[in-house]
């Protein structure tokens, strides 16, 4: 794991591999924070895959969808 947060470079966001929301996300400023952050998105993902990201600094925006299929 750290390796690819150093091939992604510092900061970098660590989020359960499963689910919505910022439920288990981290940002991760150096490789002392990493064991902590993935620890956090193991535990809301039952021990499942943890997702690494290259951190983009700006405004954070989500949109959610409900459709009946029309």
């Amino acid at each position: 794991m750290t390796g690819g947060a150093q091939g992604l470079g510092y900061p970098i966001g660590v989020k359960p591999g499963r689910g919505a929301g910022c439920d288990g996300v981290a940002l991760v400023r150096n490789a002392g924070e990493l064991g902590r952050a993935v620890a956090l998105a193991r535990g809301i993902n039952s021990g499942g895959r943890v997702v690494l990201q290259q951190y983009v600094r700006g405004v954070a925006a989500s949109v959610s969808l409900l459709a009946d299929g029309r």
